[in-house]
C-alpha cells in the first residue's frame, strides 16, 4: 500500500491504572496516514483498553494522545467530529432500530421541521452499503440480524461517519471467509484515500494479510513494532506469549479416537425449518465432538438453537437418550441434559451486570439451596471458585464485574457454566471466537476433557475457524444452503476437503 509519511495520530506514554491493575503501562505509538496498523497480544494486553481510551469511552490515567499534531480531549462525540470511528468487538448496536437507523444514528436526514425522511434515508444507507459491495436488509431491526450481518452493518456504520481513522476490533470474528475478503477488500480501497485503520485480531493470519505494520501489547506493556513483512508468525507469536510456550497439536482429535462409541445419544431424524435448513438426519455417539461446518447461510446456527429450544422447526424428530423428546425451550433443553454456548458471548452470554462467579453458577443454583429455596452462600462460593481454579480463569476474585474479564477468560467462565450445569451433552455456537490463541488452545483441552473424561457425552459444535474444526471434531458435516453436503471422518477431515464441499 502507498503509505503517506504524514503522522496521523500519536499515542504518548499512555497508562490506564485500575484498582488492583494496570491494563497499559507507558504505550507511546505513531500511526501514519493511510496506514492499516495491525495490534495484537494476548486477551487482557490492553488492546480494548487502548481503543477505548481512544475513542473518549475511557480516560486515561496518564499521557497524552495527537491526531494531526492538535492534543484529542473531549467526549466520545468529540472524537467522532474529530474523525475518529470504533467498530467494537461488541458491535454498539441499537438492536432494537433497523439497519438502517443504526447507520445514520446521530446523522438522520430529515425535513425544515425536523421530521426524519425514512425514505430517503434508506436510500442513502442503501446506497452506502453497495458502494462498499455488502448486502444486508436494512429495514428490519438489528436485533433480526445474524451476528455476521450485524458486524457488517456496524462496519458501515463506521464507515458512513466520513471517519479519518477507523479502529476495528476483531471485526472478522462473526463473518465468513467470503465477508472476510469483502472486508479486506473495502480496508484495502478507503486506505488508497488516506483513511487509516487501527485493525486488531487473534487470526494472525489476517494480520499478515491487511497490516502493513503491527504491535505487539502484553500485559499492557508495548513490546515492539515491526513492518509486517519483516515478520514471520512464529516470530510475532513469541513477542506475544514471551517465555509462554504455545503447544502443538499435531495430531487431530478424530485420529486420536480410533473409533467412536457404538453408543448412540442424539438421534436427529429428517429435521426441516422451511427457509433454513431441509431432512437433516445424523447422529452423535458418546464421546463424539462432532462438528458443524459451512458458509454463512448454511443453517449450521438456525439448526444449533432448534434443537436447544431457542428456535423452531416444521417437521422431523430428535431422539435423545433412546426417548423421543420435544424441546420447547432452552430451560426444558436444560431440564433434559442439553446445554448451549451462544455464538454471540456479549449479547446473548455473560450477564453484564453480575460477577464472574454469579456467570458460573446462575444456571445450576439448585445445586446449593436447600428445599425451601434459600442459597447456601458459603457452598456456591465454593463452587465457583473451584471453577475459576479448574479453567484458569484470570480474575481477582469471583466478585469481579463479569464485564471486567477479558474476552477469553469470558468465553472460559460461559463453559464453566455449561459443566456447572451437570449436562452431559454440549451444543457449542463458535467456541473460541474472539479469543486469543493460547485461550483457543485451553478451550479446545477443555472440550476433548469434557467428552473423554465420563461416559454417556457428547459435543456438538458450530465453527468458522476451519484449523478448529480439523484439530478438534471427530466428525464434521458440512452444510450448504440449508442441507447436509458430506460428513467427514478421519484423514478426510483436512481444510482443502471441507472448503471444497462448503462451496
Amino acid at each position: 500500500m502507498n503509505i503517506s509519511n504524514e503522522t496521523i495520530l500519536e499515542f504518548r506514554e499512555l497508562t490506564k491504572r485500575y484498582p488492583g491493575t494496570t491494563a497499559l503501562q507507558n504505550v507511546s505509538v505513531s500511526i501514519k496516514k493511510g496506514e492499516v496498523f495491525g495490534l495484537v497480544g494476548e486477551n487482557g494486553a490492553g488492546k480494548s483498553t487502548l481503543l477505548n481510551i481512544l475513542s473518549g469511552a475511557v480516560q486515561e490515567t496518564s499521557g497524552e494522545i495527537f491526531i494531526e499534531g492538535r492534543k484529542l480531549t473531549g467526549t466520545p462525540f468529540d472524537r467522532r467530529k474529530e474523525g475518529i470511528s470504533m467498530v467494537y468487538q461488541g458491535l454498539g448496536l441499537a438492536l432494537h432500530l433497523t439497519g438502517e437507523e443504526n447507520i445514520l444514528l446521530g446523522n438522520e436526514i430529515t425535513n425544515h421541521i425536523g421530521v426524519i425522511n425514512r425514505k430517503k434515508q434508506l436510500e442513502n444507507a442503501n446506497k452506502l452499503m453497495r458502494s462498499v459491495g455488502i448486502e444486508i436488509d436494512l429495514k428490519v431491526p438489528v436485533l433480526s440480524l445474524s451476528a455476521d450481518e450485524r458486524q457488517l452493518a456496524a462496519i458501515i456504520r463506521a464507515i458512513s461517519l466520513n471517519a479519518k481513522i477507523i479502529a476495528l476490533d476483531e471485526p472478522t470474528s462473526s463473518l465468513s471467509k467470503g465477508e472476510v475478503e469483502k472486508l479486506f477488500k473495502i480496508i484495502n480501497d478507503l486506505s488508497k484515500k488516506g483513511i487509516t485503520f487501527i485493525f486488531i485480531s487473534h487470526h494472525l493470519e489476517e494480520i499478515f494479510q491487511i497490516s502493513d505494520r503491527v504491535a505487539v501489547l502484553k500485559d499492557g506493556e508495548l513490546q515492539g513494532i515491526r513492518k509486517t513483512e519483516e515478520m514471520t508468525p512464529h516470530s510475532l507469536t513469541e513477542m506475544m506469549v514471551g517465555s509462554k510456550i504455545i503447544k502443538k497439536y499435531d495430531t487431530k482429535f478424530a485420529n486420536k479416537k480410533s473409533t467412536h462409541s457404538d453408543k448412540i445419544l442424539m438421534e436427529v431424524k429428517n429435521i426441516t425449518k422451511k427457509g433454513e435448513f431441509y431432512d437433516i438426519s445424523f447422529k452423535v455417539f458418546e464421546g463424539d465432538i462432532l462438528c458443524f461446518a459451512g458458509l454463512m447461510g448454511s443453517g449450521r446456527t438456525t439448526l444449533i438453537k432448534a434443537i436447544f429450544g431457542a428456535d423452531t422447526f416444521d417437521a422431523g424428530e430428535i431422539i435423545f437418550n433412546g426417548k423421543k423428546v420435544k424441546i420447547f425451550s432452552p430451560r426444558n433443553a436444560i431440564k433434559h441434559g442439553i446445554a448451549y454456548l451462544p455464538e454471540d458471548r456479549l449479547n446473548e452470554g455473560i450477564l453484564k451486570t453480575m460477577s464472574v462467579g454469579e456467570n458460573i453458577t446462575i444456571e445450576n443454583l439448585e445445586k446449593v439451596s436447600t428445599r425451601s429455596g434459600v442459597i447456601n452462600r458459603s457452598d456456591n462460593k465454593k463452587i465457583q471458585k473451584a471453577f475459576i481454579e479448574e479453567f484458569s480463569i484470570k480474575t481477582t476474585g469471583t466478585n469481579q464485574p463479569m464485564t471486567a474479564l477479558s474476552g477469553g477468560n469470558q468465553q472460559k467462565s460461559l463453559f464453566a457454566r455449561l459443566v456447572n450445569t451437570d449436562c452431559d451433552f454440549l451444543l457449542l455456537n463458535e467456541p473460541s471466537r474472539g479469543v486469543d490463541v493460547l485461550v483457543k488452545e485451553e478451550m479446545h483441552e477443555l472440550m476433548k476433557k469434557f467428552v473423554t473424561e465420563k461416559p454417556d457425552r457428547a459435543i456438538i459444535m458450530v465453527s468458522s475457524e476451519l484449523p478448529e474444526v480439523v484439530s478438534t471434531s471427530s466428525r464434521v458435516i458440512v452444510m450448504r444452503k440449508g442441507f447436509i453436503a458430506a460428513t467427514l471422518t478421519g484423514d478426510d477431515i483436512e481444510e482443502g476437503k471441507i472448503i471444497k464441499k462448503m462451496i
